[in-house]
């Protein structure tokens, strides 16, 4: 069960993430921030290779490469996060969105490494698909913002143009 604390400190640590990235780039545009908080993701790495040095005998070319993609990908997860939040998505609204990566390794994972998942995960999947689904249907804008009158909202009518004042 000791996956599980680690699993809660990453679910705290990517919640206030969410927070603090999204006020961030409400100041400044994401290519900053994705620059300027390189340091930041190699605090936690030289602190892990100090308390814990990694057993290098085993890396080979290939297993390194994909590591390399590996990280690729998930800084361009996060690359994709910050545009989202840059272009007014609400932390509220996109960081739950984006926790649904776990239902594309269920699928990956079936369909390249030949995992077959439970009834539970596929239940789970589902029930995060529904949750986010909720959440984002939450969203709501203006309807002035969106361009649209507000559901049940009265709309005056247009101005009377068959009796029109005198021209003076």
């Amino acid at each position: 069960m000791e996956w599980l604390l680690w699993g809660l400190g990453s679910v705290a640590a990517f919640g206030v993430w969410g927070v603090v990235v999204r006020r961030v780039l409400d100041a400044v545009d994401w290519r900053l921030v994705a620059i300027v908080s390189f340091p930041g993701y190699l605090l936690p790495l030289a602190g892990l290779w100090a308390a814990a040095p990694a057993d290098v005998d085993g890396l080979t070319a290939d297993l390194a490469l994909k590591a390399i993609i590996g990280g690729a990908l998930a800084q361009t997860g996060v690359f994709f996060l910050y545009l989202s939040l840059d272009w007014g998505g609400k932390a509220s609204v996109v960081v739950p969105i984006t926790a649904l990566y776990p239902v594309v390794t269920i699928v990956g994972a079936s369909l390249f490494l030949g995992e077959s998942p439970s009834p539970g995960q596929l239940v789970g999947a589902l029930l995060a698909v529904v949750a986010v689904g909720l959440v984002a249907w939450g969203e709501r804008r203006p309807a002035t913002e969106a361009g649209l009158e507000e559901v049940g909202a009265t709309v005056p009518d247009p101005p009377d143009d068959s009796n029109p004042p005198p021209i003076r």
